[in-house]
């Protein structure tokens, strides 16, 4: 198993926090082959990339979420177009916000 110190600006802090991350030897080597190959800087960059894509996924199930709440609240149901006009909506809202 693979240990990584992993420099981050977590929750937006003005500094850079350490955390230690430990990974098994599949993501170690994943991370090792994309740096070698020039995608990534560093580990450490894979592992933010990472991280920023479950965030944006997150928000992407959050806004969902907040699309059915909305619509069984009315009473109604939700047209596949409505879902996804709403979907669509919030994939430009995180691009905006550069996730």
């Amino acid at each position: 198993m693979a240990h990584y110190l992993l420099f981050a600006d977590l929750a937006g802090s003005a500094g850079v926090k350490l955390m230690n991350v430990s990974i098994g030897e599949r993501w170690e080597k994943f991370v090792e082959k994309t740096v070698e190959e020039g995608r990534y800087s560093s580990a450490s960059e894979v592992v933010r990339e990472g991280l920023r894509l479950v965030e944006e996924r997150e928000a992407k199930i959050m806004a969902l979420r907040r699309t059915l709440e909305a619509s069984i609240a009315r009473g109604g149901d939700i047209s596949d177009e409505e879902l996804d006009a709403s979907l669509n909506a919030v994939e430009i809202e995180l691009q905006k916000e550069g996730y």
